[in-house]
C-alpha cells in the first residue's frame, strides 16, 4: 500500500483527487492549513495541518515518510495580490517542502504547475513540452520558479519528480471564469462572442485525477515534464456546449474583438477578456504516448456533471 501525501486537499481539484485516491488502495495524509475534515473521506485517510510558510508543520506531516507527495498546495493567481507573498508560498514554500520531502525519504513528487508558464496564448502553433518559457505575470512566475528548485532538488538528490502543466480545470465545485461564465449562460444573458473563433484547451477535474493516479505508477514518466488536456474548443463553441446542457440556446452576438478589448480595458476586465478571446492551445501528444489512454469521461458528460452541480447548488439562490 502507497502512501500519499496530498497537499491542498480542501482545495477544487484536492477534494476530487482525495476522493479518487480514497478509492484505490493508498494510505492518505491530507494536508490542508486548516485541518478541518472533507466530506467523503474516510478510512486510510489523516488530516495534518500543512501550511508552506511553516516549516514545522511541512516537517511533522512528512514524519511518516510517506511514498509520494501530490502537491496542490498554492496561491492561485486571483486570490492574492500580494506579489510577495505569491512567491513566498508558491515558490519559496515548494522548495522548502521539495527540500525535507528529499530528506524525509520521498520517492516521487508531483508537482501541478500551470500552462501559463509557456505565455498566456499560443498564437498559430499549439504549446508542447519543448515550447519557450514565457511566465508573464507573478503567478506563473512563482509557480515556475517553484518547478525549477524541485527539479534541482531531485537532481541532487533520490527523490524524482513528475510535472504537470494543464490548461484550465474545470468540473463541480468550479470557480473563476469558468463558474461566471455558468452564471451568465444559466441567466440567460446575450454574450458578444459569436466571433470568438478561437483555440483554448481544457481539462475536466476528474480526468485529470484519473492521469494523475495512473503517473504515480509509470517508472517511464519519472522526472518529465508534460502537458495535459481533454480538448479543444472555441469559446464561442464552449458557451453553445454549456448552454446545451443547460437546454437552452446559447445566447450569443457579434462585436468586433478590437471594440471589446478596449471596452474590457475601460472596465478594467483585460484580463478576462484575453482569456477568453486568444488562442491558449497545447498539445499533449507526449503525454497520450506514454499513457496510451484517451480521456475516462467525454467532454458532452463533464459539461453536464458540472452544469449539473451548478444547478444543485444555486437552487436556493433561483
Amino acid at each position: 500500500m502507497k502512501s500519499v501525501l496530498l497537499t491542498g486537499a480542501s482545495g477544487f481539484i484536492g477534494q476530487w483527487l482525495a476522493q479518487h485516491l480514497q478509492k484505490k488502495d493508498y494510505r492518505l495524509l491530507l494536508g490542508n492549513r486548516e485541518c478541518r475534515e472533507q466530506s467523503g473521506i474516510s478510512g486510510r485517510s489523516q488530516h495534518v495541518l500543512f501550511d508552506l510558510e511553516d516549516e514545522k508543520s511541512i516537517t511533522t506531516a512528512l514524519k511518516n515518510s510517506p511514498d509520494v507527495v501530490i502537491h496542490l498546495a498554492g496561491l492561485a493567481h486571483n486570490h492574492s495580490r500580494d506579489k510577495e507573498k505569491i512567491y513566498r508560498v508558491n515558490a519559496e514554500g515548494t522548495e522548502r517542502l521539495a527540500k525535507i520531502a528529499n530528506n524525509a525519504g520521498v520517492k516521487l513528487f508531483i508537482y501541478i504547475s500551470t500552462i501559463k508558464v509557456h505565455g498566456k496564448l499560443s498564437y498559430d502553433r499549439p504549446f508542447t513540452e519543448y515550447s519557450p518559457i514565457s511566465a508573464e505575470d507573478d503567478y506563473a512566475l512563482s509557480k515556475l520558479k517553484a518547478e525549477q528548485a524541485l527539479r534541482d532538488m531531485c537532481d541532487a538528490g533520490e527523490m524524482q519528480y513528475i510535472v504537470l502543466r494543464p490548461p484550465l480545470v474545470y468540473g463541480p465545485g468550479v470557480k473563476a471564469n469558468f463558474m461566471r461564465l455558468l452564471t451568465l449562460i444559466d441567466k440567460n444573458t446575450p454574450l458578444p462572442l459569436a466571433g470568438f473563433n478561437n483555440c483554448r484547451s481544457y481539462i475536466y477535474v476528474e480526468n485529470l485525477c484519473h492521469i494523475i493516479e495512473r503517473l504515480i505508477h509509470r517508472d517511464s514518466c519519472k522526472n518529465q515534464v508534460y502537458l495535459v488536456k481533454d480538448f479543444d474548443l472555441s469559446t464561442k463553441d464552449l458557451v453553445s456546449e454549456i448552454a446545451l446542457a443547460f437546454g437552452k440556446p446559447a445566447k450569443l452576438f457579434n462585436v468586433p474583438g478590437y471594440i471589446l478589448r478596449i471596452i474590457a480595458g475601460l472596465m478594467g476586465k483585460t484580463n478576462q477578456f484575453e482569456s477568453l478571446y486568444n488562442n491558449l492551445c497545447i498539445d499533449d501528444s507526449k503525454l497520450k504516448n506514454e499513457l496510451g489512454c484517451e480521456p475516462e469521461i467525454e467532454m458532452s458528460t463533464s459539461i453536464a456533471s458540472t452544469v449539473n452541480w451548478y444547478r444543485n447548488s444555486h437552487k436556493d439562490k433561483s
